[in-house]
């Protein structure tokens, strides 16, 4: 069969920026073989036993306060966790006849391995807090205790170094730019503001999150909630494959399926102008008639450090013969979302043959880091779409708000890859805390559309700070998808605010139809709620949603060829052959799905476009 392109009605080509805004990286889970799950990451937890921590205020001793939120979480580390434990001031007094021995008292109690959880809590139950408060030297120690130096730090303290030199936020920043991918998360027990803003400083110089604790119930939820960040993280998944910086000679074949590669940092300056960009390439081979879908997804990793005004992201090109415009995303650097629009006209016969595929790292963020990119490729067959029902808007009933009473715990997933189910006719109650980011999914098929209401159910910690949740739907190809309200309205939630802006109810604007310029495929749609309040102070609130699918299932295009779609690439496994999906007659792209992991961090943006960091507050 002739590779011609001259037939073909539509590439759909998009860049997903996959970051926090306003929020926190959290840590980076290594990047997975296809069908594999997610490696953990390693993670030593650093607690205080200085002097201080003998203080009665939490109500209690504080240190009994951190050892019993520390013995809370050994019971619930994921299957196959490697965590240490660390503590400092238990060897010496507070006297200053003490403080040179003081200022090197840190112990390790647990090394960093898999969890023995009888022995990890006879270990925590034993510590005695006595001594000085050297954090900058725990800093060291944990980082070195961690294999290679990478993984991910966990440090609650309720006081100021007392120990520097060195400084800690020097240390950390040390760590950070030491290329080694560490993450350092901390949280405040009862401190006053020196101490808080050495702590905040210590996360942001690694890209980690700070939380404030007041109480033993605070000090728990914020410990567990930054052990979850520092051991998963956003998962990845994908074929791993090697690009070529250059078009020249003959790129690496890519086809139908998940791919991941990575962004390094050394090559910006090796191949770009300005050190501000550089290239991955890729061969793909297009069937006549068939119609490529591209994504390419830029992940910051465990060590991306908040850059304030400042954008790294990612844009995807097709090109043929003497280098012709075969498909590219149109411009939207600087903006919030944008989804890339195809050429609709037949192209030239330039764009017969095989492909380049162009991914573009560029912006001026994150340069010092290499971070990865998952590549999301499908092949569309041709089809007869005669007889089908045409797109176009349709009112969607509203979903009911969620019942708390019969709500169903469900903790939501922290990336596309990993992404909660939910069903309709179900309330599903979750969590959502400061520089969280939550996934669910719900299936639509031909002929349906989606709604959905999100309320708040209850503050759980922190007080009257706010937590301002940016909620989205995103497609299959996970582009941000309108809804029949209009842009994109936040949830702001705190203890006492306007009622109304702690209930939203959406839906899409018209039904999954082929041809639509949205909602033209049947799938896995997302509804990703992202915290935007760019906060350092820990905030938690539980949150219901429940979703409504009407309409359909109707029937889809037909293929026009009898012959099987394109096979992926022998080691593209990840994902299965989609191009039958959706239902009677449905047609659809093969997937390709990279993960790479914020933090979670963060919330997808699409287009050409790059992400703004969090602001430093």
């Amino acid at each position: 069969m002739a590779h011609r392109m001259g037939s073909w009605a539509t590439i759909a080509l998009a860049a997903v920026l996959l970051t926090g805004g306003a929020v926190a990286p959290a840590a980076v889970a290594a990047p997975s073989a296809a069908g594999s799950p997610a490696e953990v990451v390693p993670t030593m937890i650093v607690l205080d036993a200085s002097g201080s921590m003998l203080e009665s205020d939490a109500p209690g001793p504080r240190i009994d306060a951190a050892k019993d939120a520390a013995t809370a979480l050994v019971n619930g580390f994921p299957a196959g966790a490697h965590v240490g434990l660390m503590v400092y001031g238990t060897g010496t007094g507070s006297a200053d006849s003490e403080k040179d021995a003081g200022c090197q008292d840190v112990r390790t109690l647990v090394p960093v391995g898999e969890v023995d959880a009888a022995a990890m809590t006879a270990q925590i139950a034993g510590i005695q807090a006595s001594g000085y408060t050297p954090i900058g030297r725990a800093l060291s120690d944990a980082a070195a205790a961690l294999p290679g130096g990478a993984g991910a730090i966990v440090l609650v303290s309720d006081g100021i170094d007392t120990c520097a030199p060195p400084d800690p936020c020097e240390v950390a920043r040390g760590l950070a730019s030491s290329g080694v991918e560490l993450t350092v998360h901390t949280v405040g027990f009862r401190v006053d503001d020196a101490a808080r803003a050495q702590l905040a400083c210590i996360a942001d110089a690694t890209g980690g999150t700070y939380a404030d604790a007041q109480d033993d119930g605070q000090l728990a939820e914020a410990l567990r909630v930054k052990v979850d960040y520092a051991l998963t993280g956003y998962e990845t998944r994908g074929t791993p494959i090697a690009g070529s910086l250059t078009a020249d000679g003959n790129p690496p074949a890519i086809g139908p399926g998940q791919w991941l590669d990575e962004f390094r940092a050394e090559d910006l300056s090796a191949v770009a102008t300005g050190g501000e960009e550089s290239f991955l390439h890729y061969r793909l081979e297009v069937p006549e008639g068939y119609r490529p879908h591209v994504t390419a997804s830029l992940i910051p990793t465990a060590a991306s450090a908040p850059v304030p005004d400042l954008y790294s992201g990612v844009s995807v090109s097709l090109t043929g013969a003497a280098g012709a415009d075969c498909g590219m995303t149109r411009d939207a650097v600087g903006a919030a979302e944008e989804t890339a629009f195809p050429p609709t006209a037949a192209l030239t016969s330039e764009c017969d043959g095989p492909l380049i595929l162009a991914v573009r790292r560029d912006g001026t963020a994150l340069t010092d880091r290499d971070l990865p990119v998952e590549i999301l490729v499908r092949l569309e067959p041709p089809v007869d779409a005669a007889g089908l029902p045409s797109p176009g808007a349709r009112p969607g009933p509203a979903a009911p708000v969620p019942d708390a009473a019969t709500a169903t715990p469900l903790a939501g997933g922290g990336s596309f890859n990993t992404a909660a189910d939910i069903f309709p006719g179900q309330t599903y109650r979750s969590q959502i805390g400061t520089s969280e980011v939550k996934f669910f999914k719900v299936r639509l098929d031909w002929g349906q559309q989606l709604s959905y209401t999100v309320t708040q159910d209850r503050r759980l910690d922190g007080g009257d700070r706010m937590n301002v949740i940016g909620p989205q739907v995103r497609s299959p190809l996970r582009a941000a998808l309108p809804m029949a309200e209009g842009s994109s309205q936040n949830l702001v939630w705190m203890t006492e605010s306007d009622p109304s802006f702690r209930t939203l109810s959406r839906s899409t604007p018209e039904p999954v139809r082929f041809g639509s310029t949205d909602y033209a495929l049947p799938g896995e749609y997302y509804i990703v709620l992202a915290d935007r309040s760019g906060a350092r102070e820990f905030v938690l609130d539980s949150f219901l949603i429940e979703v409504t699918v009407s309409g359909g299932p109707e029937s889809g295009p037909r293929p026009l060829i009898d012959t099987p779609s394109p096979a992926s690439s022998p080691q593209a496994t990840t994902e299965p052959d989609a191009s039958h999906v959706g239902g009677s007659g449905a047609v659809g792209p093969v997937a390709l799905v990279v993960g790479g992991g914020i933090l979670l961090v963060g919330a997808a943006i699409v287009g050409a476009v790059l992400l703004r960091r969090r602001r430093s507050l």
